[in-house]
């Protein structure tokens, strides 16, 4: 009998126990609304912030890979980016014959394709035209008018094909009037992901820092960060010519 009435008392709390209240409609309906705003307002912060950290990163590995290049060049072939006195002749360029900055990229860097000229046929993007780029501040160097690379990770460099005797000037501090109107001809650029958009130059959060200098500026994720910086090439160095690129190199987010 006591059994009986033990069993009897544990099955009704066990039923009363097992019972859960449901969320309403209503209150299902109400809680997606809300997670949904929430989402609308982060997801786009976090995709600009991975985006810009990409690019960051990107561009570091860059000008890492071109100062190898430079330095291999002048161990192997006896000249860096001062050492160029020739027009780029394109992929057949030899370093061992021309001194060109084709024929040092040829030597020295794997899994590269040698692009020439950007047109609809040989470098075009998703609209239908031929590689170029959105200019912020003024560029002093246009795809249209350079030769381009694309390197096996996507990157790409361009610069002009006349690009010879890049010696800096004396002193270690840069001088953006001497490359601007002295040496043209060693400003390119990289664009870290090549055809992929925004194809955007990187500019200062404040349009009135933009320029060509050693001058800080901010250049925050999704706002004046983009993919494609404005450098120099000079000796075994290669650097950002910009102050938003120089703002870049320098963070560490």
């Amino acid at each position: 009998m006591l059994k009986s009435s033990c069993r009897k008392n544990f099955g009704e709390l066990t039923s009363r126990g097992s019972k859960k209240q449901a969320f309403t409609l209503a209150e299902v309906l109400i809680t997606l609304g809300i997670i949904g705003v929430v989402a609308a307002m982060t997801i786009p912060t976090l995709i600009a912030n991975t985006k810009s950290q990409q690019f960051r990163s990107q561009f570091k590995k860059t000008l890492s890979t071109l100062n190898q290049a430079a330095l291999m060049s002048k161990a192997q072939y006896g000249f860096d980016y001062s050492g160029l006195n020739a027009d780029c002749g394109g992929a057949s360029d030899d370093p061992t014959v021309t001194r060109s900055m084709c024929a040092l990229l040829n030597g020295t860097l794997s899994g590269y394709t040698y692009i020439g000229k950007p047109t609809v046929e040989n470098f075009k993007m998703s609209n239908g035209l031929a590689y170029n780029y959105e200019e912020i501040m003024g560029a002093v160097l246009f795809a249209p008018n350079a030769i381009i690379y694309s390197l096996s990770d996507g990157s790409i460099v361009g610069f002009y094909p006349v690009m010879q005797d890049c010696t800096s000037p004396p002193g270690n501090v840069f001088d953006p009037d001497y490359w601007v109107f002295d040496k043209t001809a060693c400003v390119g650029f990289i664009d870290v992901n090549g055809l992929a958009g925004p194809n955007k130059e990187v500019d200062c959060d404040n349009p009135n820092e933009n320029g060509w200098g050693n001058e800080p500026c901010k250049v925050s994720n999704g706002k004046g960060m983009g993919d494609v910086f404005h450098v120099v090439f000079h000796g075994a160095t290669i650097e950002p010519a910009t102050k938003a690129g120089r703002a870049v190199l320098n963070s560490t987010k």
